[in-house]
């Protein structure tokens, strides 16, 4: 005994779990469909990788190691914006 469940956030929304309640979303976060990964810098990347910057979801055309000037919302000629 001891461990009791709770609901985590909001009545009605959340998980299940021992012990402590679970955060909301945290703000600034944009939801990031599936296969993208956040975009880096010094990165190597390949035609048709996946990556998001700044809540956008983008697709390289160019293969590339990347750099600051280089990021997916800047570089339109390395970058395709991905709209599903």
């Amino acid at each position: 005994m001891g461990d009791h469940l709770r609901w985590g956030g909001k009545a009605g929304r959340g998980k299940i779990h021992a012990g402590r309640q679970r955060a909301g979303p945290v703000k600034g976060r944009h939801h990031m469909a599936a296969g993208f990964s956040e975009w880096k810098v010094n990165r190597q990347y390949s035609v048709n990788d996946r990556a998001a910057y700044l809540g956008k979801q983008y697709r390289c055309l160019v293969t590339h190691k990347s750099n600051s000037a280089c990021n997916p919302k800047a570089a339109v000629t390395m970058w395709q914006k991905y709209t599903a």
